[in-house]
C-alpha cells in the first residue's frame, strides 16, 4: 500500500516498504496545461523493483490497482462552449450547474455532478451545447442526396443519412453496418465541382474532423485525426470534361464518401452535420473560356 506526493513521489506505508521501489513515470513530455496538484503523482508507467540485499528476493503479485485521483477536469470537447463550467477540477461529488451561449441549447441536465472524473448527469451523459439556426460557409455546396451503408434500428426518421445535411444540429445520422459490414456515408453532389474543404461538425458547431483538398487528395486536419479511423473519397461517376480550369487546392468530384475503416462492424460513422466547401471562384475561370 502506498500514499501519493506530487512533488516526492510515492510513500509506501506497509511493513514491507524497505524491500519495494515503487516508480511513476512518463514515456514523453507531460502536457503544459495539467492542473496543478499536490496529492497525485502524473504518469503513464507504474514500475516496482526490488531495494535488493543479501535476502530472498521475490516480487510475486496476486492483484495490483492503479488508482487516479477521482476529480474532475475541462479536458473534454463538451466544455469547450459552455458558459457557466466552474473553475476545474472539483472534487468528486460536487454538483455544477451549466448552460450556453444565446445561439446554443443546452442538450442534457442543467446541473451536472463530478462522478468517476466526469461531469455527468444521473444518466451518466454529458451535457453538451448545441449550435442553433446555422448558416450556409461561404462556397458550401448544397448536395442532391446522402445514404449511408445502413441506418441505426432501421429508423430513417430518427438516424436516417439526410440529416446530416440538414443545417439542423439538433439532429444526427447514423449509420450501421451494411450486409458486407461495412460502414460507410456518401453525398451527391448532383454536378461537378472542385472541392476545397470537407468539415464534420460536432453538435456545438466546432468540428470534429476537417479534410482539406489539393489536386493530390484530400488531407485531414485537427486533433482527433489520428484518433478515428476514417478515410474521406471524392470520386466522379462519369469522366470529368476536358476543360475544367488546371487546380491546386481543390480536388474535382461530384460524389463525396467517409468510409470507417476500424473493422469487424464498428461504425462510428455518426454525423450531427456536414459540409462540403468549394473552392470560390473556378467556375469563374470555367465561364470566362466557354
Amino acid at each position: 500500500s502506498s500514499g501519493i506526493n506530487a512533488e516526492y513521489g510515492c510513500t509506501c506505508t506497509e511493513s514491507a516498504c524497505s524491500d519495494y521501489i515503487l516508480t511513476v513515470s512518463t514515456t514523453g513530455r507531460l502536457p503544459d496545461n495539467l492542473p496543478t496538484t499536490t496529492d497525485c503523482k502524473y504518469g503513464d508507467t507504474v514500475q516496482i523493483d526490488h531495494a535488493g540485499g543479501l535476502g530472498y528476493i521475490s516480487i510475486t503479485v496476486n492483484e495490483i490497482a492503479i488508482l487516479g485521483k477521482q476529480e474532475c477536469h475541462s479536458d473534454t470537447w463538451e466544455f469547450e462552449t459552455l458558459t457557466s463550467v466552474p473553475e476545474l477540477p472539483v472534487e468528486e461529488g460536487t454538483e455544477v450547474n451549466l448552460s450556453c451561449p444565446e445561439d446554443h441549447q443546452l442538450e442534457g441536465a442543467s446541473t451536472v455532478t463530478c462522478q468517476s472524473g466526469n461531469l455527468q448527469d444521473d444518466n451518466g451523459r454529458t451535457p453538451f451545447c448545441v449550435l442553433l439556426d446555422p448558416s450556409l460557409l461561404p462556397g458550401q455546396i448544397t448536395p442532391v442526396s446522402a445514404e449511408h451503408s445502413a441506418t441505426r434500428d432501421g429508423n430513417e426518421d430518427e438516424y436516417g443519412a439526410h440529416h446530416a445535411i440538414d443545417l439542423d444540429f439538433r439532429t444526427w445520422s447514423d449509420a450501421a453496418p451494411d450486409a458486407g459490414n461495412d460502414c460507410w456515408f456518401r453525398l451527391t453532389l448532383g454536378r461537378v465541382d472542385c472541392v476545397a474543404e470537407v468539415i464534420w461538425f460536432r453538435p456545438d458547431g466546432i468540428f470534429f474532423l476537417r479534410w482539406t483538398c489539393s489536386s493530390t487528395g484530400c488531407v485531414c486536419a485537427g486533433e482527433y485525426c489520428d484518433s478515428y479511423s476514417y478515410t474521406l473519397t471524392i470520386s466522379t461517376t462519369e469522366t470529368l470534361p476536358d476543360d475544367l480550369p488546371a487546380v491546386t487546392d481543390c480536388w474535382y468530384g461530384d460524389t463525396v464518401q467517409i468510409d470507417s475503416v476500424d473493422g469487424a462492424g464498428n461504425c462510428g460513422v455518426t454525423i450531427r452535420e456536414l459540409a462540403v466547401v468549394a473552392k470560390q471562384g473556378w467556375k469563374k475561370v470555367l465561364d470566362s473560356r466557354n
